[in-house]
């Protein structure tokens, strides 16, 4: 059985994403707040660039054409991303920053595409080859699956069971404490 696949990607996405770092120097910082990596792009031009960015954000230095040329150039990348020719042509993508959003949701969409599509392969080879016992493949699968969600989404919404069990301990020891006297106070003893 062989089964095609393709690479989920959007080119253009990830030109808007980089293109509205230059035009718009927040946009990094937002960027880094959503998870966005280096790997979240799948064109290697674009993960140069990113990974530049990213590196100038953490350094405190602004982003614009001149400095990520200079950031590329010493870093020995400039030339592996088309030169002054194709970071120039990369800033001149966008006019604004609007649809960085846009961009963004549509680059992490493809990253967990691929990520899923990686993992169901592997799963695949896994099963074919009977080398791994089914209990082992399955625990690997939904850890996996576990991890892509706490990326996709904000890890403070998951707890391991340690810290479920601690935070609900916490609630009824105060509720103990409070001798049921828990709610919102309303300023009336006797309702």
């Amino acid at each position: 059985m062989t089964i095609e696949t393709e690479t989920p990607n959007d080119y253009n996405a990830e030109r808007g994403v980089l293109a509205s770092c230059i035009v718009d120097p927040d946009c990094i910082g937002r960027a880094v707040d959503r998870n966005i990596k280096a790997e979240t792009f799948l064109h290697p031009s674009h993960r140069v660039i990113y990974s530049a960015m990213e590196g100038m954000w953490e350094d405190g230095i602004d982003i614009d054409e001149l400095s990520l040329m200079e950031k590329l150039k010493s870093r020995g990348f400039l030339d592996e991303v088309g030169g002054f020719a194709g970071v120039n042509a990369l800033s001149s993508t966008v006019e604004t920053s609007l649809h960085f959003d846009m961009w963004a949701e549509i680059i992490e969409g493809h990253y967990s595409r691929r990520r899923l599509q990686t993992l169901c392969m592997q799963t695949i080879d896994g099963i074919r080859e009977q080398k791994i016992e089914v209990g082992k493949l399955v625990e690997t699968l939904d850890n996996e699956i576990l991890s892509l969600t706490k990326e996709r989404f904000k890890a403070e919404y998951f707890f391991d069971s340690t810290s479920a069990v601690g935070i609900g301990k916490k609630s009824i020891d105060e509720r103990i404490a409070s001798k049921g006297k828990i709610g919102v106070p309303l300023g009336m003893p006797s309702l």
